[in-house]
């Protein structure tokens, strides 16, 4: 499981600050997250940018190693 904050526009949407979601994969955990959390969270992750510890991540192909599971992935607008 990944811990994931929400910012902005998600965090609405989701009526939280943060969750956890399975994944391999920035795209995999956006897609969990955007079943869980519905349309308009999906359409608002579509178009955002996310940073996996620290870094920014190029694409929603990009993995989550093993080693980030214990760290945050952030999602900001």
């Amino acid at each position: 499981m990944v811990r994931v904050r929400l910012f902005a526009a998600l965090r609405e949407a989701a009526g939280a600050s943060e969750a956890e979601a399975p994944g391999q994969s920035v795209g995999d955990v956006v897609d969990t997250l955007s079943d869980r959390f519905g349309e308009r969270f999906a359409a608002v992750a579509a178009v955002s940018s996310f940073v996996v510890n620290g870094s920014r991540a190029r694409s929603e192909s990009d993995p989550i190693s093993s080693g980030a599971i214990p760290r945050a992935s952030n999602f900001f607008l």
